[in-house]
């Protein structure tokens, strides 16, 4: 996918970014918020997605993933540390070049999510990301089209696209 995500982003591209943020969760290990974005969005309408979305004028990419995470969840990112940043890569579907930061959060959090910007909280474990059988093949239909992509499984859901390729690249770290 060189040429659609990997590759030099155009020129028109809008910088973004998206915070993986690792939280305790009810099992004492870690899981990683997901967000099913409503039918009714403009891109990505019924895709699980990171929280996270476009930069303002002067903003990092730090404080954009961290404003856009609490906007999205409705809850502050104060106990969020930063460990680190992953490579960016250029959604082709909705042109923006997005840049995935790593957190991890000390303290419990309790999420309000944005109904316009989120149809369902899901949460994905650290643990389940880092299994053996964690990538799975799905097949996917875009118009008349039917093609089988990797990605991930959790419940019901299946997570493929840029948001795959972002969790693919921490599974591997």
């Amino acid at each position: 996918a060189y040429g659609r995500h990997r590759g030099p982003p155009p020129k028109y591209a809008h910088p973004a970014a998206v915070l993986i943020a690792l939280v305790p969760d009810d099992r004492g290990g870690w899981s990683i918020p997901l967000t099913l974005r409503p039918p009714q969005m403009l891109d990505h309408a019924g895709q699980i997605s990171l929280p996270g979305g476009r930069a303002e004028l002067g903003e990092t990419v730090w404080r954009t993933a961290c404003r856009e995470f609490g906007e999205e969840l409705g809850c502050s990112t104060e106990y969020h540390q930063p460990i680190g940043q992953l490579r960016s890569l250029y959604v082709y579907a909705s042109r923006h070049q997005v840049t995935p930061m790593v957190s991890v959060c000390s303290m419990r959090t309790t999420f309000h999510p944005n109904p316009d910007e989120v149809a369902e909280l899901i949460f994905f474990s650290l643990n389940a990301l880092v299994s053996e059988d964690a990538i799975v093949l799905g097949t996917m239909q875009r118009g008349s089209s039917l093609f089988e992509v990797p990605g991930f499984r959790i419940g019901e859901h299946f997570v493929w696209g840029a948001t795959a390729m972002i969790l693919g690249e921490l599974r591997q770290l």
